[in-house]
């Protein structure tokens, strides 16, 4: 699991906003947000710094493919029930919310 994800952890925790830029793109690139713009950096994400993000984020997104996991997770919830996991579709969320609730 490490080797799908360390390279992009590694680079992006250099320094904050670099972290912030690469988590924003990997978000995006997984189809969870639709903008990748941060509140007034003091640093600029140059062109090169930005190509290596996507080509590290484009690893983690085969690497999710690799496990059959989604890109984008918020298209399934995982509800907890008495004593087990059950994973619902995203159209039956409010039937999750009144089990979970009871």
């Amino acid at each position: 699991m490490f080797t799908g994800t360390l390279p992009q952890i590694v680079f992006s925790l250099q320094n904050m906003e670099l972290y912030h830029h690469a988590e924003k793109r990997l978000l995006a690139a997984r189809g969870i947000i639709s903008e990748t713009l941060v509140r007034d950096p003091s640093r600029d994400l140059d062109p090169l710094s930005a190509a290596h993000i996507d080509l590290l984020n484009a690893n983690i997104l085969a690497f999710l493919d690799s496990l059959d996991m989604p890109r984008c997770p918020s298209s399934r919830k995982l509800v907890e029930t008495v004593g087990q996991n059950t994973e619902i579709e995203a159209n039956d969320r409010a039937a999750a919310t009144r089990v979970t609730e009871s």
